[in-house]
């Protein structure tokens, strides 16, 4: 155990080369996905996510900025922008040359449809079935490649909010039949518009999300070295205990 401690405060000390020769903070965004990132009510962006990216950035002594956005624009910021990272990003095939990855961020999240509970004349086992009804997703999300691939159609039975949230209300409100969710963040995400998950039925499981990594991304021409010593503290949280992160 001693030589495990001493080998992580060495590596946390050889980590400051980085931090020595930036010209520049990293500019990182994330959007609104409770609990794993959301700003809490002094305007602060936290959650168990953050806590691992505030966590790692830290220790690799990397000065940064922190700001939540629509996820769309988040995304394309971290795209366009070499000095912009992202989190919590699912890692795609799609994605994969678009960024440089630090994964895993989180453990994979299991994703459904969900629908109103009293909504008893929607009866959908498949996506065949729901391209009949409105389908809300978050802009730029992966569960909108998702239904596009399969076939949906903005306009026709796929909507697009600028947030889970927007999406929930629009929901309660008819506006729309089904949302696509993970279900603690739905909890979340029910909690601040003060309605019950015993409102909410889910019906059926995205199960080409099941096992995809949730990552921190870098822009594609970042640095190797920066890229290398942030994944480094990641893979060091299981041997290190940072409680006031957490």
């Amino acid at each position: 155990m001693r030589k495990t401690v001493c080998y992580c405060m060495s590596f946390v000390l050889c980590l400051t080369s980085y931090s020595l020769v930036a010209k520049s903070t990293l500019r990182v965004v994330t959007e609104e996905w409770p609990p794993y990132n959301y700003t809490n009510d002094n305007g602060k962006v936290v959650g168990t996510a953050t806590a691992k990216v505030r966590w790692i950035l830290d220790q690799a002594g990397i000065d940064y900025t922190l700001e939540s956005y629509p996820w769309a624009r988040a995304i394309d910021l971290a795209a366009n922008n070499k000095n912009v990272a992202i989190f919590s990003v699912y890692r795609t095939q799609v994605r994969e040359h678009t960024f440089k990855w630090v994964c895993p961020l989180i453990s994979p999240v299991p994703t459904f449809m969900y629908k109103l509970k009293d909504r008893t004349d929607l009866n959908v086992t498949s996506f065949e079935d729901a391209k009949r009804y409105q389908v809300s997703v978050t802009r730029g999300d992966l569960a909108q490649d998702v239904l596009t691939k399969a076939g949906f159609e903005l306009g026709v039975n796929l909507d697009l909010a600028a947030n889970g949230q927007v999406s929930i209300k629009k929901l309660f409100a008819k506006r729309i039949d089904f949302v696509i969710y993970s279900e603690i963040a739905l909890l979340e995400q029910l909690k601040k518009i003060n309605r019950s998950y015993d409102s909410i039925q889910k019906v059926m499981e995205l199960t080409v999300m099941e096992n995809l990594p949730i990552c921190l991304a870098f822009h594609k021409d970042a640095e190797d070295s920066l890229v290398n010593d942030v994944q480094e503290m990641l893979d060091l949280l299981d041997v290190v205990s940072q409680p006031s992160y957490f």
